[in-house]
This record gives C-alpha cells, structure tokens and sequence, in this order.
C-alpha cells in the first residue's frame, strides 16, 4: 500500500511540474506569452493569448527557423524621466541564435490612452536603461503601441511627456 501511495503522489507531481512547463511557467513570476516555432522563410503573425502583445515577422527576414519566445518580465523597474509605464514588460527572444535581416513588428496594448501632451510609444531595456524604440507609433482606437525593430530584447509600451 505505501508504494501505490508513493507512486501516485510522485504520478500527480509530475503531472503537476509537466502542466507548468506547458503553460509556460517559469521562475521570473511571468510565464511564456508566446511560445511558438517559426520556418525562416514564412515567417509569421504570433500573438498571446490574452492579445496584449502580436509579433509579426515578415517571410524571410528570419537568418534561420527558430522558436519565438515571449515571456512577461517583472522586477523591471518604471521607465522613468519623461516616460511612464503603460504595459507590463515583455521579453522577446529567438531560440537557436535567429537574426533578423529587415525588422519585425511589435503590437503592445497600453493600459489606457496617452493622456495630452502625452505620446504613446514602445521601449526597449538596453544596457539597464529603457530606451525608445526608434520606428513606433500609438494606435489610439485599441490603445496600442506599433513597433519596428530588429533586434530582440526586452519591451513595453510607455507615454512620454
């Protein structure tokens, strides 16, 4: 009887740990967003599940297929200056070591509307300071954020002053 009972209780651990591993779980507190392979010369249209962030990659702008990951960062810290947070942080990355040869575009939805002068606009943690997102502009009717870039990393959508 003990040994039923211990290999049912190591059954529903491992159940436990493969659930959490397939809902992307992870040890940051944010989970996967977007876990998803992608062939080089198709590219693709990805978004979570939730529809607060869409990762679009042109066909052949990939250097290699790959498996985008999209995983919600927390522990950041608040843009700061002229910018204030309006989305969570969200960090992309391709497995394998896939490049980008012409830029992805990145869709964030902002929490609320920038509020006047305010500017909704996307930005990227680089050398521990969010930076701005050279190519983006804020869709006001669904609240958000438009990106360019070609490089992945950590984002969100913010509202400078």
């Amino acid at each position: 009887m003990t040994g039923t009972v211990l290999t049912l209780r190591l059954g529903v651990i491992a159940a436990a740990a493969s659930l959490v591993v397939a809902c992307g779980g992870d040890d940051d507190g944010g989970g996967f967003a977007i876990d998803q392979p992608v062939t080089a010369a198709a590219g693709a249209t990805l978004a979570s599940a939730d529809g607060r962030i869409s990762v679009i990659i042109p066909p052949g702008a990939l250097s290699a297929d790959t498996r985008v990951l999209v995983e919600r960062r927390s522990g950041l810290p608040d843009p700061g200056g002229n910018y204030r947070s309006a989305s969570d942080a969200y960090d992309i990355r391709f497995d394998g070591g896939a490049t980008l040869s012409q830029p992805m575009r990145l869709e964030i939805s902002a929490a609320s509307a920038p509020a006047h002068p305010q500017v909704g606009e996307a930005v990227m943690w680089v050398d521990g300071a969010w930076q701005r997102l050279d190519a983006n502009f804020f869709r006001a009717g669904d609240r958000t954020v438009i990106a360019l870039t070609r490089s992945a990393g950590t984002v969100r959508a913010a509202h400078r002053r």
